[in-house]
């Protein structure tokens, strides 16, 4: 009962068109938000002497805070080849909020001949009092939990809170292409992403976000799953003996004698010949733990306790954004 191990990097691809279809949904606050996102990091990085004061003045909050991590951060721009970039790209830019505002707040403190940020010529000056404008308003930076503000001005906590939601519907998706892009990562692997990816915005809009880009990202997914060869890899969870059929639904497919239809599907696809004979009995053995599967049950259990254990999240925000 063999089967092709590793993923595909063309799932890379897929989890990258889901990222499109979120942008391209259609929705006017994803629009207008983002747009001024990517505007300011656009402006920010064409900047060289505000890219120097940014450094300096992380610089400067360090050494006033010893007990700081002392992480100097850069601004980062998405890109497609880069497939968490826009997670990144958004979340580095919240970071760098402090910053910013210092930056703005000093500068407006300087004689117009001595500002450096909003200097030079007219058009210039017109495009970064645009960015300055864009830095100053809190509608586009506070993602802070809703307050009494938003019983009174419901619509006011919307836009508040759009931002953070447009970094919170992403993260999913960027530690999806985290898992999917490792060299290792195998095609049980794959499924059950996209399976709790699914299940992620499901529950989102169950809990009241409707936004029109969890609907795009549930249809994304749906559609790039039905473009799958989906026997490859609902034989790939099977034939994993720590998940076996636990991950599915209780389908008549996916009972014993459909498992057997399945696999004797592919043995022909893969081998080119009939599967031997006696893989029916040694599929049951394999589905019920008896024969030479008999301590299966026991490793599997042992397995996932020591996963359990051993899991570090915080290596893997690391990796994400590393």
């Amino acid at each position: 009962m063999q089967i092709i191990p590793y993923a595909n990097h063309n799932i890379l691809l897929q989890i990258n068109l889901i990222v499109g279809n979120y942008f391209g949904c259609g929705d006017p606050l994803i629009l207008i938000f983002s747009a001024k996102a990517t505007g300011l990091i656009t402006w920010l990085r064409s900047k060289t002497q505000v890219l120097g004061l940014i450094h300096d003045i992380q610089v400067a909050l360090n050494n006033a805070n010893p007990g700081s991590s002392g992480q100097v951060l850069s601004v980062i721009r998405a890109v497609l080849t880069w497939w968490t970039a826009h997670y990144l790209s958004y979340q580095c830019l919240l970071n760098l909020r402090q910053t910013l505002e210092i930056m703005v707040e000093n500068d407006d403190k300087l004689r117009p001949q001595d500002k450096i940020v909003v200097n030079w010529d007219r058009s210039s000056r017109t495009k970064a009092t645009e960015m300055v404008s864009v830095i100053k308003d809190p509608l586009f930076w506070h993602w802070i939990a809703r307050c009494e503000t938003c019983l009174i001005l419901p619509m006011l906590c919307i836009l508040i809170s759009t931002f953070n939601r447009m970094k919170k519907h992403l993260e999913p998706l960027a530690l999806a292409a985290c898992i999917t892009q490792t060299a290792h990562c195998r095609l049980d692997q794959v499924l059950l992403v996209f399976g709790l990816l699914f299940a992620e915005y499901r529950q989102l809009i169950d809990e009241g976000d409707d936004s029109a880009g969890l609907t795009a990202i549930l249809d994304s997914i749906e559609s790039r799953w039905a473009k799958c060869d989906q026997e490859v890899f609902i034989a790939a969870i099977i034939l994993n003996p720590i998940y076996k059929t636990a991950p599915f639904a209780n389908l008549p497919i996916l009972n014993l004698a459909g498992i057997y239809a399945l696999l004797c599907r592919l043995w022909k696809r893969f081998y080119g010949t009939a599967p031997p004979q006696t893989l029916r009995a040694e599929l049951k053995d394999y589905i019920d733990n008896r024969g030479a599967y008999e301590n299966l049950s026991d490793w599997a259990s042992e397995v996932r306790r020591e996963a359990e254990t051993n899991v570090n999240l915080q290596f893997l925000l690391i990796y994400v954004v590393s």
